[in-house]
């Protein structure tokens, strides 16, 4: 707990470690992850593609289709009426 509140003492030290954060998971996996958030929550392909700023909504498929597969997977096994 000590370690906890002693990364948090001085004013820069919560950006620092932020920072080290995103180095060590990397950028395009915090991306992929909030593209996967978004389509989790429902939101339009559409506007997905353009939040990451992809040409067209056909690259956002092609690269987040195993999401959409999952979600719909998922959907299907909602309704189950066991």
């Amino acid at each position: 707990m000590a370690k906890t509140l002693d990364m948090f003492t001085r004013s820069d030290q919560p950006l620092n470690w932020i920072r080290r954060r995103i180095r060590r998971v990397g950028v395009h996996a915090l991306r992929h992850t909030y593209a996967t958030r978004l389509f989790e929550k429902g939101v339009d392909i559409k506007i997905i593609s353009e939040l990451l700023g992809h040409s067209s909504t056909e690259i956002t498929y092609r690269i987040y289709v195993h999401v959409i597969d999952s979600l719909k997977e998922s959907a299907v096994e909602g309704l189950d009426l066991d």
